[in-house]
């Protein structure tokens, strides 16, 4: 063994014999922190209530139409399929490409389908990482290049 790491261990042991209550706290604290396995899942530390807080038609352009669902916090993409997307009350076709950012707390639905406005939108079904039901969202008298956030106090949606 080198000069340098018999001295760097002589000190180690020196300073835990001198100080052993700091090195028993600094041990708990460590054992405190709760540890979290990503393996590529969010998995939130505290569950809170989601819904959808937003829905916007970006563009003007009905071909292809582009509808943004912003979320209270992440949900789960696994849990969004077509069929939880209704377009006046029918769900969309099989086409319709979804996306996500990288947070979980938006899904842009992309159409091939021409629709007509005013255009009534509902999200039903989805999840959160923790198993948490989503609050089904439907807005009516979506047209394009609006946008619609919900007011949880008055308990409705408003466009702005």
């Amino acid at each position: 063994m080198s000069r340098t790491k018999i001295c760097f261990m002589t000190a180690c042991l020196l300073f835990s014999a001198a100080f052993p209550g700091l090195v028993a706290q600094q041990a708990s604290e460590e054992a405190e922190v709760p540890v979290v396995n990503y393996r590529g899942r969010r998995i939130p530390l505290e569950e809170t209530e989601a819904y959808v807080q937003e829905v916007r038609i970006p563009s003007k352009e009905t071909k292809p139409l582009v509808i943004d669902f912003f979320f209270s916090r992440e949900i789960d993409p696994r849990s969004v399929q077509v069929e939880n997307i209704l377009l006046g009350g029918q769900p969309v076709d099989n086409s319709a490409k979804l996306s996500f950012n990288h947070e979980g707390t938006q899904l842009r639905v992309k159409l091939k389908e021409t629709v007509e406005f005013p255009l009534s939108v509902s999200l039903q079904g989805v999840r959160t990482y923790t198993g948490g039901a989503v609050a089904a969202a439907e807005v009516s008298d979506l047209g394009a290049q609006e946008r619609f956030r919900y007011d949880r106090e008055l308990g409705q949606w408003i466009p702005f």
